[in-house]
Order: structure tokens, then sequence, then C-alpha cells
């Protein structure tokens, strides 16, 4: 599978878990063992597995979180090694 695919692949199973509330599958996208860090709209940057993990769980469990699913737009992929990131919509 190449990087593109990849990162393609894991877009995709994040919006489905996210849809679907699906706490264990969230938990199975976010590395156990890199460092990782999340921006969600309108919040600080979260670093760190427990605080991204944490703010997930919260936005998942929170009974007035609007129905969510996977964007409209086409995705951007931008690889600058080491990261790759996902973008959504105008470049």
């Amino acid at each position: 599978m190449s990087d593109t695919d990849a990162v393609l692949f894991a877009n995709e199973a994040f919006y489905r878990a996210f849809a679907d509330r699906d706490e264990e599958a969230m938990e199975d996208l976010w590395s156990a063992t890199a460092q990782v860090a999340c921006l969600h709209p309108g919040w600080g940057p979260l670093f760190g597995r427990d605080d991204v993990m944490e703010s997930w769980i919260a936005i998942i469990r929170n009974p007035v979180s609007p129905p969510t699913s996977r964007p409209l737009q086409p995705v951007t992929i931008k690889q600058k090694a080491p990261a790759v990131m996902q973008t959504a919509g105008a470049n």
C-alpha cells in the first residue's frame, strides 16, 4: 500500500469511527507508541495520546455533539518527511 493509500484508508476509518461514535475504533486509530497531536477547531493544540484520547472520548460521549459524516470535499494529501498531513477542501 502506498503512503497516499494508507493516509486515505486511515482518513476513512477515522470518519467512520467518528460518525459511529465508536470509542474503541477511535482508540485504535491513534498510536500508542508514536507522539501524537490533535487540533480541534476552536481549541488549542493537544499533545500526547492521553490528552488527545480524552478529548475524543468527551466529544463522542457528548449527547449534544452534532452528527458527523466524512467530509464531502476532496481530500488533499501533503507529505513532508517525516510527517503526513491530510486536509479537506481548499488547499
